[in-house]
């Protein structure tokens, strides 16, 4: 998946424990990012099995953001980091711009990211449930 999204591997993802929502942090492969909030645990992978890991929601598809006219014209470029939850349903709810690009691009992130769709993460009990991660949004001409 070329955009719009570096999930997981290439996002830095953040995470804050409460009520019931599970708190999420990627690493960035081949560098750091910026993490949004804390970290609270390690994600689940092969080498790191559950019961001694943080279930992650997985991305399953995520149509890419538009440019505004005004970025376009003035030729920005940037990522633009949300904050979010995903729902046990694999939505995405509760958006908040984190880092903003400006001239239009984070209301065109915000647009992206609502229709994006998710695998939800998995609770200890087994059962789906929301967690609380950030996602970088790339806006490159």
């Amino acid at each position: 998946m070329r955009y719009p999204v570096r999930f997981c591997m290439l996002a830095c993802f953040c995470v804050l424990l409460f009520a019931g929502v599970h708190d999420i942090q990627c690493q960035q492969s081949g560098g750091t990012g910026n993490a949004v909030g804390g970290w609270h645990g390690h994600p689940c992978t092969e080498k790191n099995p559950k019961p001694d890991c943080v279930p992650i929601p997985h991305l399953i598809s995520s149509p890419p953001p538009t440019y505004s006219e005004a970025a376009r014209e003035a030729k920005i470029e940037g990522e633009c980091v949300l904050a979010l939850v995903v729902d046990e349903k694999g939505n995405t709810r509760d958006i908040r711009v984190v880092n903003s690009l400006g001239m239009g691009l984070d209301e065109k992130a915000i647009e992206a990211v609502k229709k994006w769709k998710f695998e939800p993460a998995v609770g200890k009990d087994g059962k789906p449930a929301s967690a609380r991660i950030a996602v970088e949004v790339p806006f490159h001409l």
